[in-house]
């Protein structure tokens, strides 16, 4: 690494780098906020001692006061993973992460919404933001490929859609509901400027993140839905509820587009404490007790 060429230039380079590998946005933003966060007070040209003393401030209350034992797990575990990419891309050799490994985070499912807070679609008024919803719910597929979704990727005598995400095209399969309220928008949408995207602004334009985080805040509002509310929760939402109604694992990690199990952990713990409560009215040896008191 050359030391006369800038920090700032150097994260410039690597997020542009990132970008043409068509990283997700989400990302690559997690990239810039932890590099910029290392370039302001982290030491340069860093050492490995420096590294690791910055990373354990992160965690330790003084610099960076976590909300949660997990949220300071979660955090150390993000700016690790960013740093080790970035010195990776700036060293071929001597990289002062060479050999540091960290434990893979643990997965903490935020907490849902009820079913009959998300039965109440029909209060939704806009035929947009109702599509929007019952297809994150339906297919689990991610924002930014809900954003990026194209006509010419859905197969309306099929009902699938081909979802494009950072672990490559794969077919997503809808239901009835969902055809019907899509194709209901698809009648009124307006698109002025021939856009090849499916969902559109009011003015005919593709949607941007803010867009989609604006219109989960009015459907939090309309369905009173308590707690956190916002898109990627439809793809936690989509693997619990899925789970608790009878789908199985392995159909649930092709939808998601998952490539191994780990990931899913989480969804299948959580669906295990719902079989769990509801264990109480089907234990075989509480009914054989029951019987046999009977």
């Amino acid at each position: 690494m050359e030391k006369s060429r800038s920090v700032d230039l150097q994260i410039a380079e690597f997020l542009d780098f990132k970008r043409k590998e068509r990283r997700a946005y989400g990302t690559l933003c997690y990239y810039e906020e932890c590099l910029l966060h290392y370039a302001k007070d982290g030491k340069w040209p860093p050492t490995q001692d420096d590294i690791l003393n910055f990373l354990s401030h992160l965690v330790d209350g003084k610099h960076h006061k976590p909300r949660s034992p997990e949220s300071a797990e979660q955090t150390y575990g993000r700016y690790f993973r960013a740093l080790r990419a970035f010195f990776r891309f700036c060293y071929r050799e001597k990289n002062p992460m060479e050999g540091l490994k960290i434990k893979a985070p643990r997965l903490i499912l935020p907490s849902l919404p009820s079913p009959e807070k998300l039965a109440q679609i029909n209060k939704i008024p806009s035929l947009r933001d109702k599509a929007i919803l019952v297809l994150m719910l339906e297919t689990g597929i991610r924002p930014g490929e809900l954003i990026n979704l194209r006509e010419d990727q859905i197969d309306w005598e099929h009902s699938t859609l081909v979802a494009k995400g950072k672990t490559g095209p794969r077919p997503v399969p809808f239901r009835q509901t969902t055809h019907r309220i899509m194709l209901q928008y698809l009648k009124v949408r307006r698109n002025p400027y021939n856009s090849p995207y499916f969902f559109l602004t009011r003015t005919g334009e593709q949607l941007t993140s803010g867009c989609l985080n604006l219109i989960f805040k009015r459907i939090k509002k309309i369905l009173k839905i308590q707690g956190k509310f916002y898109p990627y929760l439809c793809r936690h939402i989509f693997a619990t509820f899925a789970l608790r109604f009878g789908s199985n694992i392995d159909d649930i990690r092709r939808v998601l587009g998952h490539s191994n199990y780990n990931i899913l952990n989480v969804y299948l713990n959580q669906s295990l404490d719902d079989i769990a409560r509801s264990q109480a009215s089907w234990s075989v040896v509480e009914n054989l007790r029951r019987i046999k008191k009977g």
